[in-house]
């Protein structure tokens, strides 16, 4: 995770991985977090994140909600898009979610930084994106539930949004051959 040692665990001490490990209770997905942390916030190393996370009962789920509150808009964004489809889904379909609520451009590089920080994960061989179930199940959280003062930013339009992917991309009835075929509507 962090092989070329930019984050400062290459150069820990076995007692410093260890106490990560001790206070995540060697949760993997919180072990990517903490190096995603580090890799977010150059003025953050490994001993402020064992300061403050080591003593906590449920040091995972402070950590994911930590990783999403330091996410910039552009990012919070991509995560959140992930979170509502809930499934692997091709880079086009986030920039589809995304584009009548905020337009974002370079979308590609913010996701390469995103998985670089271990908050996406990238699949080669379909081309598809996602996020872990514990970053969705927060991110799907922190989104409004319908259209609160005004805001057309909510679970309701976005998922209706998302929906409309799903519809525009499917294949015609006459067209199917595999089950490969149903995919956007699975």
């Amino acid at each position: 995770l962090d092989s070329e040692g930019y984050y400062g665990i290459k150069k820990a001490s076995k007692q410093q991985l260890e106490s990560v490990v001790s206070s995540v209770f060697g949760m993997p997905r919180a072990i990517e977090l903490v190096v995603g942390m580090l890799s977010i916030n150059p003025f953050l190393n490994l001993s402020d994140v064992i300061r403050q996370y080591y003593e906590n009962n449920n040091a995972a789920g402070i950590l994911v909600q930590d990783n999403y509150k330091r996410l910039n808009l552009y990012s919070r964004a991509v995560i959140d898009a992930l979170s509502v489809y809930r499934y692997p889904v091709p880079l086009g379909a986030v920039s589809y979610l995304l584009e009548p609520f905020l337009p974002v451009v370079g979308i590609d590089k913010i996701v390469s930084e995103l998985a670089r920080s271990c908050l996406v994960q990238i699949n080669r061989e379909t081309k598809t994106l996602s996020i872990h179930p514990l970053d969705q199940e927060c991110a799907y959280s922190h989104l409004p539930r319908e259209d609160v003062y005004g805001a057309i930013y909510s679970k309701k339009s976005l998922e209706i949004r998302a929906a409309e992917y799903y519809l525009h991309n499917r294949l015609p009835e006459n067209k199917w051959r595999s089950i490969d075929d149903l995919q956007p509507l699975l």
